[in-house]
């Protein structure tokens, strides 16, 4: 089958014809039809992980159809169209013993040390496979394990709840997912970025607000919206030293802020302590993002509460996926989806 492998650190993916995944008991065969480009996919192309080792297919928002079923699986079948969470977690250590599979000791993620979706089929656990809701494209699905679910694990982490008004730092991808899914919990949606043009896409598809990360009065912006308390709940999804400390100066006495940032950018962050301690600012970050949560964000779509549609802005084929990245790298797609 035709795929793109990482290799190196720094380097673009290859292209190369390797052996179809062969399917085992337990498991589930793929064949890939949509597969999303994700900017953390591009950090980890240019930083790397510990446990990242090439050659490998790189991918992990993934839609398609089931090509085969390994012995004892039951809850899909040849033809039916499906999505795939990218973590796999142990299930025995204390962690996932505890319902915290996200924090697994053992976890691996397709795409990263698994073989992953950008290639012409993936070899997924069965209990990673979810059935695509009714209606809903291949390649609007492929956004849901990452686009939208890690975007809704912050939301979770943050308790955002009705009546909330939430600052988002970051008006890529995720941060507009989050604009949806915060007026979904029926929150308002504050976004601050530092580029005019994420700014006015933000605005586009729905924040009640947005703002330039660096403008003098943001405080009293944020705290005019707010009663001059400031707001409930940040979520930052840069992982950028200043926006993170930025993003805690925002927030009203008791109010929460959720790290939840792009792989590779993190460092260390100057946090005012006694507003901490005397604002009982709780500071959090999220991890990966739970099975359970992918599952709720399809019954979500399933029953119409939840629109996933319209945030892809570039469509490519395999060969083109580096060219994908770099218009990742400059910034000018909302989303990329391969269309395999």
């Amino acid at each position: 089958m035709d795929a793109a492998l990482f290799y190196e650190v720094g380097k673009p993916l290859r292209l190369d014809t390797v052996p179809d995944p062969e399917v085992q008991p337990g498991t589930v065969l793929v064949k890939v039809i949509s597969s999303g480009l994700c900017d953390t996919d591009y950090r980890l192309m240019q930083t790397g992980l510990p446990m990242m080792e090439g050659p490998i297919i790189m991918g992990h928002q993934i839609a398609g159809s089931v090509a085969k079923v390994g012995p004892g699986v039951e809850t899909v079948e040849r033809g039916d169209s499906v999505l795939v969470h990218f973590l796999v977690h142990c299930g025995t250590c204390y962690y996932c013993q505890i319902g915290r599979e996200n924090l697994c000791e053992n976890w691996q993620a397709i795409g990263v040390q698994r073989p992953g979706g950008f290639a012409q089929f993936v070899l997924v656990p069965a209990g990673n496979v979810m059935k695509v809701p009714s209606g809903l494209s291949h390649a609007d699905a492929s956004l849901i394990p990452c686009g939208f679910a890690t975007p809704y694990r912050a939301i979770n982490r943050a308790h955002v709840g009705m009546g909330d008004t939430v600052v988002i730092v970051g008006a890529r991808l995720w941060g507009l997912a989050a604009i949806r899914l915060c007026h979904l919990a029926g929150a308002r949606a504050i976004v601050v970025d530092d580029d005019e043009r994420r700014l006015t896409r933000a605005q586009q598809y729905g924040a009640d607000a947005a703002f330039h990360v660096k403008a003098d009065d943001l405080a009293d912006r944020v705290q005019s919206l707010t009663a001059g308390r400031g707001a409930d709940a940040a979520l930052d999804f840069t992982g950028e030293a200043e926006a993170i400390a930025t993003a805690s100066q925002l927030l009203r006495k008791g109010g929460r802020l959720v790290v939840i940032g792009r792989a590779g950018c993190f460092g260390p962050v100057n946090v005012d302590i006694l507003q901490l301690m005397f604002g009982e600012i709780e500071l959090t970050g999220g991890c990966l993002v739970r099975g359970s949560e992918v599952r709720q964000l399809v019954e979500l779509v399933e029953r119409g509460a939840l629109d996933v549609t319209g945030l892809i802005s570039d469509r490519i084929v395999l060969p083109e996926i580096n060219d994908g990245f770099a218009m990742l790298a400059a910034d000018r797609p909302v989303s990329v989806v391969i269309d395999m």
